[in-house]
């Protein structure tokens, strides 16, 4: 299970901070609230979360890390391709809703996207390939004759009948499965 904050950090000298490197005392560098970065000390570290502080007087702000957090499922990465989507569309004036923000929130803590600000956000390599490796790992699932597959290049689930032929696309697969059921 992935750790929150963990790819926007680095060691002193460069190095990527690895979970297995987080303790107390550690120091690392890391995004500060203005753009720029700070240097940060470890000052907890618990089953759930290390917490880190900025070593500068005039920024006395915090970094969390929260460790063992949920991996990002097929259903989250399609809501993320459409929260980017709306933030480059010209009717939401760029700024996304709760919920949009909430999973962009969460895709910018896991490294699947860079949130540069509330209007700026894009994805990530990090993300397209997980999203990819995940795709590829989604196997045909079969209901009454028709077939339900994921297409990774549109981002959706697809449904087949094996004598009427293509049947819809969908943002879930919940969706997809009840229209199969209903046959």
């Amino acid at each position: 299970m992935p750790t929150t904050n963990l790819h926007l950090t680095k060691h002193p000298n460069g190095d990527a901070v690895k979970e297995s490197d987080l303790k107390i005392g550690l120091k690392i560098v890391g995004p500060s609230l203005t753009g720029g970065v700070l240097d940060y000390n470890c000052i907890s570290k618990t089953e759930s979360e290390a917490v880190f502080k900025s070593l500068h007087k005039d920024w006395p702000i915090s970094l969390v890390m929260k460790l063992n957090v949920p991996d990002f499922s097929l259903e989250d990465f399609i809501q993320l391709r459409n929260a980017l989507k709306k933030i480059d569309a010209p009717t939401s004036w760029g700024y996304p809703n709760e919920v949009d923000g909430a999973i962009l929130k969460r895709a910018h803590e896991l490294g699947y996207a860079f949130r540069k600000s509330q209007t700026q956000a894009h994805w990530t390599e990090k993300g397209l390939e997980t999203l990819r490796n995940l795709a590829r790992s989604f196997e045909p699932v079969k209901i009454k004759g028709y077939t339900i597959v994921f297409n990774e290049y549109w981002m959706e689930w697809q449904l087949r009948h094996e004598v009427s032929g293509p049947c819809g696309e969908y943002n879930s697969l919940k969706q997809a499965i009840e229209d199969a059921e209903k046959g």
